[in-house]
């Protein structure tokens, strides 16, 4: 337990997670601020607007509505989960090839087994990034929910937000939104922290925490573009059903940014994940200087 603790410590007193956690903070209060200028600060001209229009509901107001993964269209939305997969890197994912490299893990590995150590590692690591995902969010609701009402969502209203009828628990979202909210948060931190212990374990291969970080993220882009760009051939050519997203970009958002989001490409993306975290240390036991 003490080992967990010391990892622990050192993972949430570090100060990249806490610039980390400052930098993702401040992106979701202003986008926050961001959703509540447009409708407080603006209530008579969308009234103005949209009142008389029959599929213009006073529910498109809802908090759970203008809550940040469902506002891609927002700047500081937009921008947060760009730069999420890199943050919640940068939170501790790259500990394990820092204190390889100085002698931290041979000393540690002086009072305790190999399995404790990778044990509290992965746990710290997880943690730290699952934090990193949701807290902000979390957040971002608070600062929300205290200018616009609860109204419960209609099925209309996803002409206004990021929802599709095959995004993760959109069926959830129209009638329990709250448990969507808390549903979306579990996935969140557990996709972050999958992504982080993942690239962690890869401090078996590169022991450069640069390249330990930006190699995973420049990936992650590359595989979007690539993406993308076939998602859009394809449908000029007559695929109209044809996009599904891979990346954590589009997965951590309610939904995704042109692609259809369905439950079992998350749930397969997690796999992958967790199966790469345990592998490859696996392999790499006898390389490494543990």
């Amino acid at each position: 337990m003490g080992l967990l603790q010391n990892e622990m410590r050192r993972a949430l007193g570090n100060p990249w997670f806490r610039g980390s956690m400052a930098v993702l903070t401040v992106l979701a209060v202003a986008a926050a601020l961001y959703q509540v200028n447009t409708y407080v600060g603006h209530w008579q001209r969308v009234i103005a607007e949209y009142g008389n229009e029959s599929y213009y509901y006073h529910t498109t107001f809802s908090c759970f509505n203008n809550w940040l993964p469902l506002r891609g269209a927002n700047p500081a939305a937009g921008f947060f989960f760009v730069v999420l997969p890199l943050l919640v890197l940068m939170g501790y994912a790259w500990s394990l090839a820092s204190d390889v490299r100085s002698g931290y893990v041979a000393q540690v590995l002086t009072r305790s087994t190999r399995g404790e150590f990778y044990k509290a590692r992965y746990c710290a690591v997880f943690t730290s990034a699952g934090l990193l995902a949701t807290i902000p969010l979390i957040v971002n609701l608070l600062i929300v929910a205290c200018f616009l009402p609860a109204y419960m969502p209609r099925v209309t209203d996803a002409m206004y937000i990021d929802m599709g009828p095959t995004d993760l628990f959109a069926n959830v979202f129209f009638s329990a939104p709250l448990l969507y909210v808390l549903l979306k948060l579990v996935v969140n931190f557990v996709l972050c922290g999958l992504w982080a212990t993942m690239v962690m374990s890869l401090a078996t291969v590169w022991a450069n925490r640069v390249v330990l970080i930006c190699v995973p993220y420049i990936a992650l882009l590359l595989i979007k573009h690539v993406g993308e760009n076939l998602f859009v051939a394809m449908r000029l050519n007559g695929y109209e059903h044809f996009g599904m997203s891979i990346t954590l970009f589009d997965q951590l958002k309610g939904s995704p940014d042109n692609f259809y989001c369905y439950w079992w490409a998350t749930l397969a993306c997690a796999v992958l994940m967790l199966v790469v975290s345990i592998v490859v240390p696996y392999f790499r036991r006898k390389a490494d200087v543990l």
